[in-house]
């Protein structure tokens, strides 16, 4: 009795990240208050995902996986403003501005 012998064959396709999260916005808070914002982005490969804020280009978080929280307590009126969820693969980068509004 012979065996057939089979095989499985996965084939990639390169997808260019996709911003899935946040919505551009968040609720306004007060100083001494917590930020708590998550980014999540598709892509193939998984795309590296960056926080920086938008006034200083400083990178606030930076995450190999496809998902990254920032979490920043807002101790000084600088810590309001637009910050920037980037997420990056070797094909291209996607760019996502949310708004950190003083209450």
């Amino acid at each position: 009795m012979s065996r057939s012998k089979g095989f499985f064959l996965m084939i990639f396709t390169p997808v260019e990240p996709i911003i899935t999260k946040p919505d551009g916005s968040s609720s306004p808070l007060k100083l001494g208050e917590t930020l708590n914002i998550t980014c999540e982005a598709k892509g193939n490969p998984a795309p590296y995902v960056t926080w920086k804020k938008n006034r200083t280009g400083e990178i606030v978080v930076t995450s190999q996986l496809n998902i990254n929280r920032l979490v920043l307590k807002l101790e000084k009126d600088e810590d309001f403003g637009i910050y920037m969820c980037i997420a990056r693969n070797k094909l291209n980068t996607a760019s996502l501005p949310v708004s950190v509004k003083k209450g």
